[in-house]
């Protein structure tokens, strides 16, 4: 049914398709963000940036993969490093993971500003998100970060090392 309301491309399927990503079901949400993608972007985003602020975290949480999957550095950056400090660490953990899949340079200042974040979890999803992105620009502050006082981050950040061949 998503894949049919995205074929469509019409605003009405648009709002739907967003309104759904509230869904309980895992497969739904990922069915339904791989849909909005048959959307320009740019009516897309602007939606999606909107329904960050939906207070449901779950619906938090798709709306960041959604974002991801637009592919769009120049419209889902801006709303997934807004997303970065949720007080919700899964949302967190999401809008990360979205910045990495973004594949962009400008993707790395949000996400070692997240390795100052307070939280200890927060600071060891961002080494993974720079890992999977992949920047070589990231390496000397995951280096700094082998000195978090939290051994779930030091651990994160040596893997995400680790995993660029880096020694800093």
């Amino acid at each position: 049914a998503a894949d049919a309301l995205g074929e469509l491309g019409q605003p009405v399927a648009l709002d739907y398709l967003v309104a759904a990503l509230d869904t309980g079901d895992f497969n739904v949400r990922i069915a339904i963000a791989g849909a909005l993608g048959r959307f320009d972007p740019a009516v897309v985003a602007p939606r999606l940036e909107k329904a960050l602020g939906h207070a449901n975290p779950r619906f938090r949480k798709a709306v960041c993969f959604a974002l991801g999957r637009l592919k769009d550095p120049d419209l889902a950056l801006g709303p997934l490093t807004q997303a970065l400090p949720d007080p919700d660490e899964g949302v967190a953990k999401h809008a990360a993971f979205a910045l990495a899949a973004l594949g962009s340079p400008h993707a790395v200042a949000p996400l070692v500003n997240a390795l100052q974040d307070p939280r200890p979890f927060v600071r060891a999803t961002a080494c993974e998100a720079l890992r999977r992105l992949g920047r070589p620009e990231a390496g000397g502050w995951l280096g700094h970060t082998l000195q978090d006082p939290d051994a779930t981050v030091r651990s994160a950040a040596a893997v995400a090392l680790g995993a660029a061949g880096g020694d800093d």
